[in-house]
């Protein structure tokens, strides 16, 4: 029979965290490296009603009538209306933005060229949602996690300078399929490099951090700039430095002891201890054998 008194995995590795330095300066850099770098994209992906947003015009006419505004519409704009002489965006207007609908040229094509951009990243998601998790959960989350990150880096670098709607599309279903790899696998991966006593807390943290962005994102546009470049620019240098951090921080100790990989879990908490200016384990004088094999 088991010993009921037996440690399981999980509770063996938040001892060891707690030894380790607890939820010190190792904490620090895996919360940047996954919270922070997950929702690095959001600085985009939560703008997209904005970068999709119509602009609203004003026109100089060829015959002056004082009710000749109804005639300043894009419709009337792009079938070249004899009437209107002249036009331009009215950024006077809220509603006008420097957005992708001048970037992309979607200004006289059809209205779902626009609403494709955002929903064509859902239906990609759901092509790996089948594989990527349990890939993670049988080879590691680090380097599912770390390989997605890479791939939005260069995603984000097209995102930041093409003026192509094909290769944008490309472009967000890339985002959209990577989404497993940050959301699904990262979420847990994140969680896991935190005692269990910190993970709801973590958990909530990223949301908030999530929700504050897409507040800025709505303060920005109304209160500071119509232009999308600055601010989706914060979000693309987060990505790149926090994809670097991501190669710092190990493979999740839970994962890793779960699976009896017991030098490299040797290895992840010697490296979260010296993060947190503890001194290495000596791990003669501990049993991991004792604990039970399972993910908590």
């Amino acid at each position: 029979m088991t010993n009921k008194s037996q440690p399981t995995s999980g509770e063996l590795v938040d001892v060891l965290f707690q030894k380790a330095g607890g939820c010190k300066w190792f904490s620090v850099l895996a919360y940047m490296a996954t919270s922070t770098g997950i929702n690095s994209i959001s600085f985009f992906f939560y703008q997209i009603p904005f970068l999709v947003q119509k602009q609203v015009y004003s026109c100089e006419f060829s015959i002056p009538d004082q009710n000749m505004q109804e005639v300043c519409t894009v419709e009337n704009i792009c079938s070249d209306d004899p009437r209107i002489s002249s036009w331009e965006i009215d950024y006077s207007d809220d509603r006008s933005l420097n957005n992708w609908q001048q970037q992309l040229g979607l200004m006289c094509e059809p209205d779902y060229k626009g609403a494709l951009l955002g929903s064509i990243s859902l239906f990609a998601m759901l092509a790996t949602l089948p594989f990527l998790p349990p890939l993670a959960d049988k080879y590691g989350r680090k380097w599912v996690f770390v390989v997605g990150r890479f791939i939005e880096c260069i995603l984000f670098t097209i995102l930041m300078s093409t003026s192509s709607w094909t290769l944008m599309m490309a472009v967000m279903a890339g985002f959209g399929m990577t989404t497993t790899t940050r959301m699904t696998v990262g979420i847990t991966y994140m969680q896991e490099l935190f005692p269990t006593h910190r993970q709801v807390l973590i958990l909530v943290m990223f949301w908030v951090e999530g929700s504050l962005i897409y507040m800025l994102c709505t303060i920005y546009f109304w209160k500071i700039s119509k232009d999308w470049f600055n601010f989706v620019l914060i979000g693309y240098i987060l990505c790149i430095l926090t994809t670097g951090l991501s190669l710092i921080v190990p493979e999740s100790p839970r994962l890793l002891l779960a699976q009896g990989r017991i030098e490299e879990f040797k290895k992840a908490l010697d490296f979260v201890a010296k993060v947190n200016f503890r001194p290495k384990f000596d791990w003669s004088k501990i049993d991991l054998t004792s604990a039970k094999y399972e993910m908590r």
